[in-house]
C-alpha cells in the first residue's frame, strides 16, 4: 500500500486539497452527514410550509444542545490525541528497531574484519547475518501489519503458501537453506525464530573464532539487536490493545445522540430550508471526519494511505545492509602522506570548513540517490 504524500508547508496546496478525497473516512463521514442534512432540511420544510410553528418550543434554549456538543467534543479531542500518539509512538518504535538490527549488524561484520578464521567461514557468516536480519526485519513488519488477525491468518492455508512478509523486499530470500524457509512457514511465532536464529550464527561464529575483538564488545553489539526485538514487543502494543471500550461506546452514543438533536437545533437557527439543511451536514460532518481519521491513525502499521511507510524502512534497511556489505572487503581510510599533522586551535576554522564541505557533498549523494535495492 502506498502512504499518502503532501506538502507539508502549505495547507491550501491543490494537491493536497485533492489527495484530501483520498481518504476513506471522508466518504463514511459523507454518508452519515447527508442523511442528517436531509433530515434537517425537511423539518424546516415541514415547519415552514406544512405545519407552521410545529416544531417550536421543543428547545427553547440552545444551553442544552452546547452542552451536548461540549461533552462530544470533548470524547472526540480526547480520542484524537489518543490517536495522535499511538501514531508517533508507531513512528519511534519503528525507526528504532530498524536503527538497532543495523547498528548490531554493522558492529557484527565491523568485528570480522582482522578475522584469522577461514576465509570461506567468515564470508559465510557474513552473507547469512545480512539475510537473516533483513528476513528478521521483514517478519517483524509483516507481524505489526496483520496485528491480533496472526493466529487466524497463521490457520490459513493461503497464509502459509503465501505469508505476508513476501510483500517486501528481502535480500536473497533464496540464499537461505530450504529447510529453514519451509521451518519459518510453519513457525507461529516468525520474529521470534528467525531473532534465535541469528543469535544462534553470532554464538557459532564466536566458536569457530570468527570475532577479532573480546567478548565484552561482542556482547554490546549483540545487545542493540536484543533491543531492535524489544522495540517491536513495545510496537506490538500499539497493534494488540484497542482504544478501551467504555470510552468508545459512550462516544458512539453520544455521536447518535448529537445526529439526531443537530437537525431539530437547526430549524430554529434559520428560516431557510437551504441554510437548515447547512447547518445540519456541517455541525454532524465535522465530528464523524475528525473521528474517522482519529481511527486511521490508531491504525499507524495497517496498509493504508495514513499508515507509517513500513516498505519503506525496509528497502531502507536493506541498501544499508547492501552497502556494508559491500564495503566490508574494501580498505579502509588511512593519513595520507600530505595530512597536516601539526593541527591545532589555530588551525580549527580551516579544519572545520573542510568538513561542512565533505558532510554537505555526502548529504546531497544520499539525498539526490535512490534507497531501492
Amino acid at each position: 500500500m502506498e502512504t499518502l504524500g503532501y506538502a507539508p508547508y502549505v495547507c491550501l496546496y491543490p494537491g493536497n486539497i485533492f489527495r484530501l478525497f483520498k481518504q476513506p473516512k471522508l466518504y463514511v463521514a459523507l454518508v452519515v452527514a447527508l442523511p442528517a442534512a436531509v433530515f434537517g432540511g425537511s423539518l424546516k420544510y415541514w415547519q415552514k410550509y406544512v405545519d407552521e410553528g410545529r416544531l417550536k418550543g421543543v428547545i427553547n434554549e440552545d444551553a442544552c444542545y452546547s452542552a451536548v456538543v461540549l461533552l462530544v467534543g470533548f470524547l472526540c479531542a480526547f480520542r484524537i490525541d489518543a490517536a495522535y500518539r499511538k501514531f508517533w509512538n508507531a513512528c519511534d518504535y519503528s525507526y528504532r528497531f530498524c536503527g538497532d538490527l543495523f547498528n548490531g549488524t554493522c558492529a557484527m561484520l565491523a568485528f570480522t574484519r582482522c578475522s584469522k578464521a577461514p576465509k570461506e567461514d567468515v564470508d559465510q557468516f557474513r552473507h547469512l547475518l545480512v539475510r537473516l536480519v533483513s528476513l528478521l526485519s521483514a517478519v517483524i513488519i509483516g507481524e505489526l501489519e496483520v496485528g491480533v488477525a496472526r493466529d487466524e491468518l497463521a490457520d490459513s492455508e493461503e497464509t502459509a503458501k503465501t505469508p505476508n512478509f513476501w510483500s517486501l523486499q528481502l535480500i536473497d530470500y533464496e540464499g537461505i537453506s530450504q529447510e529453514a524457509q519451509e521451518e519459518l512457514l510453519s513457525a507461529s511465532n516468525k520474529p521470534e525464530m528467525v531473532f534465535q536464529w541469528v543469535q544462534q550464527i553470532i554464538v557459532g561464529a564466536w566458536n569457530k573464532g570468527i570475532f577479532c575483538v573480546d567478548s565484552p564488545i561482542v556482547g554490546k553489539a549483540f545487545k542493540e539487536l536484543a533491543d531492535a526485538m524489544h522495540q517491536f514487543h513495545e510496537a506490538q502494543k500499539i497493534t494488540e490493545v484497542p482504544f478501551p471500550f467504555p470510552y468508545q461506546m459512550a462516544l458512539q452514543l453520544l455521536l447518535i445522540s448529537h445526529w439526531i438533536i443537530t437537525p431539530i437545533v437547526t430549524v430554529e437557527w434559520t428560516a431557510s430550508v437551504p441554510w437548515a439543511a447547512i447547518f445540519s451536514f456541517a455541525g454532524v460532518f465535522a465530528l464523524w471526519l475528525f473521528l474517522g481519521l482519529a481511527i486511521e491513525l490508531d491504525q499507524p502499521f495497517h496498509a493504508t494511505v495514513n499508515s507509517v511507510d513500513m516498505h519503506y524502512l525496509q528497502r531502507l534497511l536493506n541498501h544499508r545492509l547492501l552497502a556494508v556489505i559491500d564495503n566490508i572487503k574494501e580498505p579502509i581510510p588511512s593519513l595520507s602522506q600530505t595530512a597536516k599533522r601539526d593541527v591545532s586551535r589555530r588551525t580549527s576554522n580551516e579544519v572545520s570548513t573542510g568538513g561542512i564541505a565533505t558532510v554537505a557533498v555526502s548529504r546531497a549523494t544520499v539525498t539526490n540517490g535512490s534507497f531501492g535495492v
